[in-house]
């Protein structure tokens, strides 16, 4: 299993250029195991030497507890990573959210995106990681396509406006790697649960993709491969739309 996901997390740092020389890299962990996973893979490429960076990792406690700050500074002092703590009143911003009868999950997704590009900046770093796997990747076009009437969704690398490159290693890496990973290495993740609210449609989208991928074996790649195979010649968007085009389909 680690060396599926060494290659995918390789190709996807070689096809996205999503390292170069001398970059300081903050790991965002949030407890779970793919941004546990992701801090391994990129700490073993560290050590290999093609790729030369400073990593460093980051939590943010949202009011979850204790005893995830323990277990991820524990996991981070057995691969010599250094681990930054930080804890924001999420309860108290919440309350207020809920006042004005808006949604937690959109609103905290964009607090706490604010405030890891604020501590990538004050702890020196120009580039955040960030743990989305390609179920991920799939679920949120998913969320577009359905509940926004767009076809997006997030992609390996960006520029933030706050001069922070986000980047995502982990797109290519399917999630069942990732727990058997996990079990593999008998690797202790936190036990964590958002305290908020929880984003129903993820997870009805979530349980429709792999329902149909159990009914159809590699729809999942065949969606995944579309992501980079698309052709607006058929599309309805005017910007891209040819009213010249002749039909080939």
């Amino acid at each position: 299993m680690l060396s599926k996901i060494t290659a995918a997390v390789g190709k996807a740092l070689a096809e996205y250029e999503l390292i170069a020389p001398e970059d300081r890299i903050l790991v965002a962990l949030s407890g779970g195991k793919d941004s546990i996973v992701l801090l391994h893979m990129l700490k073993q490429f560290q050590k290999k030497g093609k790729h030369v960076f400073r990593l460093k990792a980051f939590y943010l406690d949202q009011g979850l507890g204790p005893e995830i700050q323990d277990e991820l500074r524990k996991i981070c002092s057995e691969i010599d990573v250094q681990f930054i703590y930080e804890k924001r009143n999420f309860p108290y911003i919440f309350k207020n959210i809920a006042k004005k009868g808006r949604g937690y999950c959109s609103i905290c997704g964009r607090l706490r995106r604010g405030m890891l590009y604020e501590a990538a900046s004050k702890h020196g770093c120009n580039k955040l990681a960030l743990g989305h796997h390609r179920e991920d990747i799939l679920t949120t076009f998913l969320l577009n396509l359905f509940f926004a009437g767009k076809m997006a969704t997030t992609i390996p690398r960006y520029c933030s406006s706050r001069g922070i490159t986000v980047i995502r290693p982990l797109v290519r890496v399917k999630e069942e790697w990732i727990i058997n990973f996990i079990r593999q290495k008998n690797i202790t993740v936190p036990e964590k649960k958002c305290a908020w609210e929880e984003n129903v449609n993820r997870h009805q989208l979530k349980e429709l993709l792999n329902r149909l991928e159990h009914n159809h074996p590699g729809l999942k790649n065949s969606l995944f491969a579309a992501l980079a195979n698309v052709d607006t010649r058929h599309l309805y968007d005017k910007k891209l739309y040819d009213f010249n085009l002749k039909e080939t389909l």
